[in-house]
């Protein structure tokens, strides 16, 4: 299995925007931000996620968090 790209938050907003996630504004402190759907299958769904720099890469561990939390499989996220 090939290895998994590492993302900065740029690209992670730009993959999540097909799906209808977007970077809810009015949520999350400082220099956390909270990605949210209000009805993602049957559900609203959010993710907080520390970005301090956009162009800083994000661990896999924040990565795949994001992938699972909105149930979107390894080629939907990484492979788009």
């Amino acid at each position: 299995m090939p290895r998994k790209p590492r993302l900065n938050y740029r690209q992670v907003r730009k993959v999540l925007r097909p799906f209808g996630i977007m970077e809810n504004p009015r949520r999350g402190k400082g220099s956390h931000r909270v990605f949210s759907h209000p009805n993602f299958r049957g559900r609203p769904r959010f993710y907080p996620v520390k970005c301090h720099n956009p162009n800083q890469q994000l661990s896999i561990k924040t990565l795949e968090g994001i992938r699972k939390a909105f149930d979107l499989t390894e080629e939907e996220f990484y492979y788009t």
